[in-house]
């Protein structure tokens, strides 16, 4: 029961942020009837990936299989933007006499790439997570996640997709491209140092965990008011008083 709600509450919170993201997407791109295309698309792919991610997670014993079916399932993203049925709903359903050839390409790239590889990353860990606690075992990571949440929600919104496109794409009216390339290449270069920085806690973090989990074993019996006392010390202890109390009965 509580591994159903578990994959009840992720496969919300995923499909819930991936809207998030294709609305915003799609505000940049100025998709109107068009995004409903997507939006079916991504209700789809979102239904497929968790019933993989379930099938996997009952069916294979190992752990590393989690990610191997989230690589696949985002190789299928890609197949499916690729799809020309995709391409020709959308044409159908356009508002924007603007979004024709390249431009609608690079926009329902976008609006279902992105939103789809976001329901990954947010499905993919928190079922791993669930699988290791399941069977008592270490499910932290080394990758930096605060990082990464903090650079989605930095370039996924109206402001950073009008920023990189900018800088990607700079207009020829806009005189202002090399500024917003350098404050670009500054935001990149600040995340990467966060990143490492994070990176080498979490390694230090569970090192230490590692470490503190080897000795436990070899950690002594303390009695309050005594010295240390080692376990074998009190196994030899007791079989002493089992001898001695084995002569006096025979004597």
């Amino acid at each position: 029961m509580r591994s159903i709600l578990v994959f009840a509450g992720v496969y919300i919170l995923s499909l819930v942020v991936a809207y998030v993201v294709g609305m915003q997407v799609a505000e940049y791109f100025f998709l109107q009837e068009e995004f409903t295309v997507v939006m079916f698309a991504l209700a789809l792919f979102s239904f497929v990936a968790i019933v993989a991610f379930v099938v996997i997670y009952v069916v294979q014993p190992n752990v590393k299989w989690l990610g191997y079916g989230a690589i696949g399932l985002a190789l299928v993203a890609f197949g499916i933007e690729e799809l020309p049925a995709l391409a020709d709903a959308v044409a159908r359903r356009s508002t924007n006499p603007y979004l024709v050839g390249s431009a609608q390409d690079r926009a329902i790239a976008a609006s279902l790439l992105l939103p789809a590889l976001v329901m990954l990353f947010i499905q993919w860990p928190l079922l791993r997570r669930h699988w290791l606690i399941a069977r008592r075992l270490e499910h932290r990571m080394l990758w930096p996640w605060f990082t990464i949440a903090l650079t989605c929600l930095l370039a996924l919104n109206r402001g950073g997709l009008e920023l990189i496109g900018s800088v990607l794409r700079p207009s020829p009216s806009d005189w202002l491209v090399g500024l917003w390339t350098i404050i670009l290449a500054i935001a990149c270069g600040m995340l990467l140092v966060l990143a490492l920085i994070e990176w080498s806690l979490r390694r230090r973090w569970l090192a230490r965990r590692a470490a503190c989990r080897a000795d436990v074993t070899a950690v002594p019996v303390r009695f309050r008011g005594k010295a240390d006392i080692q376990p074998t010390q009190i196994l030899g202890a007791c079989r002493n008083w089992i001898l001695a109390l084995v002569a006096i009965v025979k004597g």
